[in-house]
This record gives structure tokens, C-alpha cells and sequence, in this order.
């Protein structure tokens, strides 16, 4: 988990000299707000043709479960195809990381996870500050854990649970609200 933390920051630096920042828009996920899942985004339009935004996002214990806490950060370079930011076609590659705590049922599921992944998507511009964003993908999640029953004495001294899964990602719609 520490190697993706470090490949985060990396990315982080690496796009932080281009970004000149001709346009900045705030977005939230309606989507995950109405599964009460707080998220926020900064998108920094940085050429032309490509953005780079940075997510953040957190669950405390939500609606649709019993025990979930979940954090995660995820920063996302947009390639749009129309030639001009924020509007139109677009595909995104994501690296994101997180921690999660889950009880479902009987199990309990804690640990961390990374993942890569692809979104594709169309922004609607509304208004010379709005526009609204449809979007979705798929990503590769690396996680790993400890996994047992709650009504278990015994809770495992060393992570039990990893693995690889593709996973649907960034199904949403997304209001921006484009700043500069």
C-alpha cells in the first residue's frame, strides 16, 4: 500500500508544473451524494485538451449499510476530444487509493486498496459557470485486508484478504461548477 501512496504523489508531482490553470471548476457526484458518499473535486484545465482533477471522498457509516467507513483520494487525467475543456467527449485514466472498514452482515472486511481506472464520459455545458457531466468506466482494484465474522473472538493478527477485481467505476453524473 505504501508503493501506491508513493506512485500517487508522483503523479501529483509530475503534472504540477503544467498546470496552468486557464480554468478551475469544483464537482461534486450526485450520484454518490444520494448514496451519501461526500465527494469533491478540483479539476485544473492545464492544455487544450487536458485536465487533471483530484477527488476526495469519504462514507461514514451511509443509508445502504450497516458499518461502512471508506476515504479515498483519486486523481484523474482528462483527454477531451472537442478541442475545448469541460465540454463534449471525453476519456479519463484514474489512480486512486483508500482505506476501507465494511461490516456486512456477519463479516467485516477492513484494509486498504488502489486502483486504475478508465472513464469515459460527456460533459453538458449549461451556462458560461455550469455544466453537467455524465460518466462511466471501469477500473482494476488491488485490495488487501483482514476479513472475519463479527461474532468471531478471534481476529486474524495479519491481513487475510487480497486481491485483484475489475470493478464498475465513476458511474455518475457530475455538476461542475467551473470557476475561472
Amino acid at each position: 500500500m505504501k508503493r501506491l501512496r508513493l506512485i500517487l504523489a508522483l503523479l501529483l508531482l509530475a503534472f504540477a508544473p503544467c498546470a496552468k490553470a486557464q480554468l478551475i471548476a469544483l464537482k461534486t457526484d450526485a450520484v454518490m451524494d444520494a448514496a451519501t458518499v461526500p465527494n469533491l473535486t478540483v479539476e485544473l484545465v492545464t492544455s487544450r485538451r487536458l485536465s487533471l482533477g483530484l477527488t476526495a471522498l469519504g462514507a461514514f457509516k451511509p443509508w445502504w449499510g450497516n458499518g461502512v467507513k471508506a476515504l479515498g483520494a483519486m486523481p484523474e487525467m482528462r483527454y477531451w476530444f472537442g478541442g475545448r475543456p469541460l465540454t463534449r467527449e471525453f476519456v479519463g485514466l484514474a489512480v486512486g487509493v483508500g482505506t476501507y472498514d465494511i461490516t456486512w452482515g456477519d463479516e467485516r472486511h477492513r484494509g486498504e486498496a488502489g486502483l486504475l481506472g478508465l472513464t469515459f464520459g460527456y460533459a453538458f455545458h449549461l451556462s458560461p459557470h455550469w455544466s453537467l457531466e455524465v460518466h462511466g468506466g471501469c477500473a482494476a482494484t488491488y485490495y488487501e485486508g483482514r476479513h472475519h465474522f463479527v461474532d468471531d473472538h478471534y481476529i486474524p493478527p495479519q491481513r487475510n484478504a487480497r486481491g485483484i477485481s475489475i470493478v464498475p467505476f465513476r458511474i455518475g453524473a457530475t455538476f461542475a461548477w467551473i470557476i475561472k
